[in-house]
């Protein structure tokens, strides 16, 4: 049995009886110089990690190589233990031969040394000078290390085998009778025992906090490995959004320079030739005003003269003026933009820009609003009295010819503008399209109290026609009816919502910038869970599936999960780019009735369709203002007849595509009060709602087919 225990101690790489054993993470253990080899061997090529010999897990290379790994004293002990037995059935083993884990039977003991020897190390012991005064005795004749038997002082020929606790003396029997008869006396062996169970306890305390230790110090390493992961996640996050930023804004400098110098340029040409032709034209018009005073201070002019003076004056009126170069009346103005936006050009005519000018270059700092990022904008009135007088620049789009009633005029129309020349330059196509809006009401300003609002960026409508708004800037939900009235206010201040969706009728799901999470709250306004998945960073827009699992779109990592209802993340697609499987600042999303999800890829400038599994569909619409076109789209909501509302942020419109993408048209716009719009929402009873963060307003319309 001795042997068999032998064969399991044996190290899988010598196959030899383990000297030093190191244990690794998958519990096998090896000897220290053979697992010294094993990680030089396989660490060649500069390889971090190395391969179990028993088990192959892949281990981290430590700096230190085997020393770095425990040992194993559990095995050390059971040699210990076993080393008892075999030294039990053999009656005694070799002191020196034990300690390189050899098992020799002993034919000797020295009584100086207090050690057994087998055969080979007692000559070694005899050939030693500094040894050789040493007795060595037979193991036969006397055994185990009680040979050289301890006898009382008093009496010579009793052994001592007591023990008195009240005088800390050995006794023999003798002893024991006569002087310690009323002492506390023990056997001696009894008190070795005790001592014995006393060092023993001790080692396996000892032995207990050493592998305490080694588990804090691991569980220590652990949390440092999660925490540097943490921190350089979080730092290249920042770095990301930031460059993506400044590349951006950086961008949009170069574009709209570039655009303002080659105006300037245009212009500043045609001034120049005009400039040219009216000097001309000056030179030999004071030529002909020399003769003509020349003429007059005639006495006389022959009828001749008159004729050719008659006709030169003549066509002094169709010299070259001002009027005629349409080109030099107008020019761009740049108007700023708001959060993260730079702005953008508008088209002025220089005859009436004067007050504007200077009204725009004397806005003082107490007309303006210092942002928390340190940006300044103009307060909403005067943005609004700016905007309110420009004059926009005409381009090809769909025009709507229904008036505030929803009635459509005709279809397929095309109306012409013709400049001075008779030149068709400018077109207006007409679409028509099926539904007619009628306004409802328009609630909210500024504000922080109830009734107020403060970026209103998404909202959704409630079985009971309420309107659920999530007010980032005032970091709350707020419930209006749909005539505007507010009717409560859920999680002032213990929150930052962003995207906003309605469940199963009674449950509101929102995602928070505050927790980077989802709350879920009843109707009542109370907190029933909220979770964090893993895959959650910065999530912005959220909705539901028809099985109930969750799906939002993540702002830093630009792609969209689908998380069961215990935030389990189920599965996961996207990420930054421009192709059709990625995005860029993917905003709202939706799940129509066939389980497609349609997600607005803003930056891309289109609305992109996947399977519920996440597999590419389609797309539809790219950068532009004409029909089909599409420039920051936002919020979407689907009728019941599955088409699809996108709040098309960058062009002031909400417009309608078939379930197929094929554009429809135009369904509100700029005269129905619309300025830059990001949320929508529809209702089962065909009411629908804009939000509008930038002016803090939300518009409700009914709409008919």
């Amino acid at each position: 049995m001795a042997a068999n225990i032998q064969d399991l101690l044996q190290c899988p790489i010598c196959l030899c009886q383990l000297k030093q054993p190191r244990i690794l993470p998958c519990f096998h253990s090896f000897c220290e110089k053979c697992l010294d080899t094993h990680i030089q061997i396989s660490s060649q090529g500069s390889q971090s990690y190395f391969p179990c010999p028993s088990c192959r897990i892949i281990t981290k290379t430590p700096n230190t190589h085997s020393k770095k790994f425990p040992r194993d004293f559990r095995l050390i002990k059971f040699m210990d233990v076993l080393k008892s037995v075999v030294g039990k059935n053999n009656k005694s083993l070799c002191d020196i031969c034990s300690l390189e884990d050899k098992y020799e039977n002993a034919v000797s003991f020295c009584s100086e040394c207090r050690k057994h020897f087998c055969f080979d190390c007692e000559r070694s012991h005899r050939s030693k000078s500094c040894l050789s005064s040493h007795m060595l005795l037979n193991v036969n004749r006397e055994e185990s290390a009680n040979q050289t038997t301890r006898y009382c002082n008093s009496h010579q020929d009793e052994e001592l085998r007591f023990m008195c606790h009240t005088c800390d003396l050995d006794l023999c029997v003798v002893c024991v009778i006569k002087d310690h008869t009323d002492h506390s006396v023990i056997g001696r062996d009894v008190q070795i025992q005790n001592n014995q169970r006393l060092i023993a306890a001790t080692f396996q305390n000892l032995h207990h906090k050493i592998w305490k230790i080694h588990e804090d110090l691991f569980n220590l390493t652990c949390f440092e490995g999660r925490l540097k992961g943490r921190y350089a996640e979080s730092k290249y996050q920042i770095q990301k959004q930031a460059r993506k930023l400044m590349q951006r804004i950086l961008g949009d400098e170069k574009k709209y320079l570039k655009e303002l110098d080659e105006t300037f340029l245009e212009k500043r040409t045609e001034v120049d030739e005009l400039k040219n032709i009216f000097r001309t034209d000056l030179t030999q018009l004071e030529i002909f005003q020399s003769q003509l005073s020349c003429l007059l201070s005639s006495a006389e002019l022959d009828a001749g003269h008159q004729d050719q003076l008659l006709e030169r004056i003549n066509s002094l009126e169709t010299e070259t003026t001002l009027e005629n170069s349409p080109i030099l009346q107008t020019f761009k103005r740049f108007v700023p933009g708001g959060l993260f936006q730079l702005g953008k050009f508008e088209e002025i005519s220089l005859e009436q820009d004067t007050n504007h000018i200077s009204n725009f270059a004397l806005v003082s700092m107490s007309d303006t609003t210092t942002m928390a990022n340190g940006e300044t904008l103009l307060s909403r009135s005067q943005s609004l009295n700016i905007l309110e007088d420009l004059n926009p620049i005409i381009v090809k789009t769909p025009h709507r010819l229904s008036d505030e009633s929803g009635i459509n005029d005709t279809a397929d129309e095309r109306a012409a503008m013709h400049d001075q020349s008779g030149t068709n330059k400018n077109k207006r196509f007409v679409q028509r399209y099926a539904v007619s809006v009628h306004p409802i009401c328009t609630f909210g300003r500024q504000g922080d109290s109830s009734q107020q609002l403060c970026l209103p960026y998404n909202i959704c409508f409630t079985n009971n026609d309420e309107i659920i708004v999530a007010e980032n800037g005032n970091k709350r939900i707020q419930i209006f009816d749909k005539y505007g009235h507010s009717l409560k206010i859920i999680g002032q201040g213990d929150m930052i919502p962003r995207g906003v969706t309605l469940l199963n009728s009674k449950e509101i799901a929102i995602t928070d910038e505050l927790t980077k999470g989802v709350k879920i709250y009843n109707i009542k306004g109370e907190l029933l869970r909220d979770f964090m998945p893993r895959c959650m960073t910065l999530p912005y827009g959220i909705t539901s599936a028809q099985n109930g699992d969750f799906l939002f779109t993540d702002m830093v990592f630009e792609t969209v999960s689908v998380i069961k209802q215990d935030g389990e993340l189920r599965y996961q697609f996207g990420g930054h780019g421009c192709s059709d499987n990625y995005f860029d600042n993917p905003g709202n999303l939706i799940v129509d009735r066939r389980d497609r999800i349609l997600v607005s890829d803003s930056s891309n400038h289109s609305i992109k369709v996947f399977t519920k599994h996440g597999h590419f569909l389609f797309k539809f619409g790219s950068y532009g203002t004409g029909p089909g076109k599409l420039r920051y789209p936002k919020g979407l909501a689907i009728d019941l007849y599955g088409n699809i509302l996108v709040v098309d942020s960058g062009n002031d419109r909400v417009v309608m595509f078939s379930k197929e993408g094929s554009y429809m048209g135009i369904v509100l716009d700029k005269s129905h009060g619309l300025q830059r719009p990001t949320g929508l929402c529809l209702s089962k009873t065909n009411l629908l709602a804009v939000s509008m963060p930038d002016i803090s307003e939300i518009r409700v319309f009914a709409i008919s087919s």
